[in-house]
């Protein structure tokens, strides 16, 4: 998978069209309505139907939107306009349902993919156990140019958390692009950088800071919850360190091994789940009172690469719809095993400022 995008919030194609907002909110009506009876039209047909705008109009709209959402991928946001053109005239949307399976560990794939919408989960076969998840794709994130770049059979599982929405590229297309592959292989997985820390001179708090924050708004659009929290092993100390922006500014929290949420899930190495965190012997309101929140339901585990290494600990707080459940442990595991090389490098930066 390429590298994560931290933000991405896809437009609506009404944004793209030449007509008004009642016109927009009218064509919705009607598609609520046909959509209740069985038929399902989309808001271009619509409007196109209903004479707001031309089948011309409606074709220019969705190249831009297409062209826009290809722009916004990692992978393709380096591209000039021309060239995003051409790639988005050999571009496919297409749909998975929830729970439908993109494609598969060890298989030969022909395309690569651009998430424009929903949330797809990515997991990898162990020998002794099972699938173990691995990463969550986003909208903007792109799959499958890993295999297209080194031609190999695929290295993940990839299945629709909920109802997916991408954009299909294929291989062979793709390489007959004179001169693409060639801007493309720049941003290829084996050609990014692989630096280990922060450039000499740079303050290592400020680039920790800057690097969990990054993640951490990616881990709540992924666990759909409202905040998320990170703490580091400090290799030198044992401790875990949090780098916590609130209202008073960013501010360093501490946790020593053993002590609270963080330290049993440091040394148990089990998911801790809190219906009701205040009502928890185990949970302390510090954050709370930092950030200004009311942590309600809890979720919290260890981030590392294999058995016995903890990189840091991972929490993430109040989901946005109900409890968390089996799903929710799931994509957790998946986005601990997702960042987890990136925050052992923060501990090996804290250690090397000591």
């Amino acid at each position: 998978m390429a590298s994560p995008q931290i933000a991405f919030e896809p437009r609506p194609i009404g944004q793209y069209l030449p007509c008004s907002a009642t016109d927009i909110e009218r064509a919705l009506s009607v598609q609520v309505h046909e959509r209740s009876a069985g038929n399902a039209y989309s808001l271009g047909q619509i409007l196109v139907a209903r004479e707001v705008v031309t089948a011309e109009a409606l074709a220019a709209a969705l190249a831009k939107q297409r062209s826009d959402r290809l722009q916004r991928s990692s992978l393709l946001a380096s591209l000039s306009e021309p060239q995003l053109a051409l790639i988005s005239g050999i571009t496919e949307e297409i749909g998975l349902s929830a729970g439908e399976t993109l494609f598969r560990e060890g298989h030969c794939g022909d395309s690569l993919f651009v998430v424009t919408s929903g949330r797809i989960l990515m997991s990898r076969q162990k020998p002794s156990d099972g699938d173990q998840p691995v990463a969550v794709a986003l909208p903007g994130d792109v799959l499958g140019e890993k295999s297209y770049f080194s031609k190999r059979e695929r290295t993940c599982t990839a299945w629709a958390l909920e109802p997916v929405m991408l954009l299909r590229i294929r291989y062979d297309l793709l390489s007959s692009l004179t001169g693409l592959e060639r801007n493309l292989s720049g941003h290829a997985p084996g050609h990014r950088s692989n630096r280990s820390g922060p450039l000499p001179g740079v303050d290592v708090n400020a680039w920790i800071a800057n690097i969990t924050g990054r993640i951490t708004r990616r881990v709540c659009r992924a666990m759909q919850v409202e905040n998320a929290f990170i703490y580091i092993r400090e290799p030198h100390t044992g401790d875990f360190v949090a780098y916590v922006k609130g209202p008073g500014g960013m501010r360093k929290f501490r946790s020593g091994s053993g002590q609270g949420i963080v330290g049993e899930a440091a040394n148990t190495g089990k998911l801790i789940l809190l219906a009701d965190s205040y009502f928890d012997s185990r949970f302390t309101a510090e954050l709370d009172v930092w950030t200004d929140q009311w942590t309600r339901t809890l979720m919290a585990g260890l981030m590392g690469n294999a058995p016995k290494t903890v990189a840091g600990v991972l929490l993430v707080i109040n989901k946005t719809n109900g409890r968390f459940d089996r799903d929710d442990e799931t994509v957790f595991q998946a986005v601990a095993h997702q960042f987890s090389s990136t925050i052992e490098k923060c501990g090996i930066a804290l250690a090397a400022k000591a």
